[in-house]
């Protein structure tokens, strides 16, 4: 069943980043098919041709969601801590948001929320670094198709209290179940945000876990497992650097909550 709520607000998307942090071309997370099939050892694959979230680690992927192993933590287990959500203003003040920053806690790496389908890297120029990341593994994230996909995110759990967005902010999800569209599988790219409900007290403890499935209906592709984002909120941004305002597009904000069967 849909849930319709306006919420009379336009959300500020905060660009937190210290100089020489901020990728030119290529943003923060991917999503591709697994093309390997075996495994070292001749172990089948258990997520080949499954829809992957893909961690961009510079010139190669962190595959992250996956079946028979992990991680399947954003921040990943070896780094430890959490996303900061910080503290909003303006037509934001209450809420806590996340935005994009660098320190010097690792886990801010994570923080560049922006996820796109592997192939909008498809023409980058030969051998810059978007080029590099886009064949890396031997081509095992580029080489299948994601065209005549439509490819959402599907929430599994999520913190009470805390929602989700992507891209234009049409689609908002608050609960279990409930889904948002990424676009077509060979060209979509935009934000994924987080933001709190309105008064929810700083917290250590937020987060979201989804998985990736395709809502085509007509034969679609095999979804993920399973991954998660850890958060906590700070009162205010301290000591990164502001470099940005941007609106997100979140005036009147339809709420929808839309629970389907899960796919395969």
């Amino acid at each position: 069943m849909n849930r319709f709520r306006s919420v009379a607000a336009t959300a500020a998307l905060l660009l937190v980043t210290s100089a020489g942090a901020c990728r030119a071309e290529s943003v923060g997370y991917y999503v591709a098919r697994d093309s390997q099939q075996e495994l070292s050892g001749g172990v089948t694959n258990p997520n080949f041709d499954r829809l992957t979230f893909l961690f961009n680690h510079g010139n190669h992927f962190h595959s992250i969601g996956r079946f028979g192993g992990g991680p399947n933590q954003l921040p990943e287990s070896y780094v430890g801590g959490r996303i900061t959500l910080a503290e909003g203003f303006g037509a934001m003040a209450g809420r806590f948001v996340s935005v994009r920053y660098h320190n010097a806690d690792p886990a801010s790496e994570y923080s560049d929320l922006r996820v796109a389908s592997i192939h909008t890297l498809a023409d980058a120029p030969v051998g810059s670094e978007e080029e590099v990341l886009y064949n890396s593994s031997a081509g095992r994230w580029s080489d299948l198709p994601l065209d005549g996909a439509m490819v959402a995110l599907e929430v599994v759990e999520l913190s009470e209290g805390l929602n989700a967005t992507f891209g234009d902010g049409s689609e908002v999800a608050t609960g279990v179940g409930d889904r948002l569209t990424l676009g077509a599988g060979d060209s979509f790219t935009g934000p994924l945000q987080f933001f709190t409900d309105l008064g929810v007290a700083a917290r250590t403890g937020l987060s979201a876990t989804f998985r990736l499935i395709d809502v085509n209906a007509g034969s679609p592709l095999l979804g993920s497992g399973d991954f998660r984002f850890d958060f906590a909120t700070v009162p205010e941004p301290g000591s990164a650097v502001l470099v940005g305002l941007g609106l997100a597009g979140l005036a009147g904000l339809r709420w929808r909550r839309s629970r389907r069967p899960r796919l395969a």
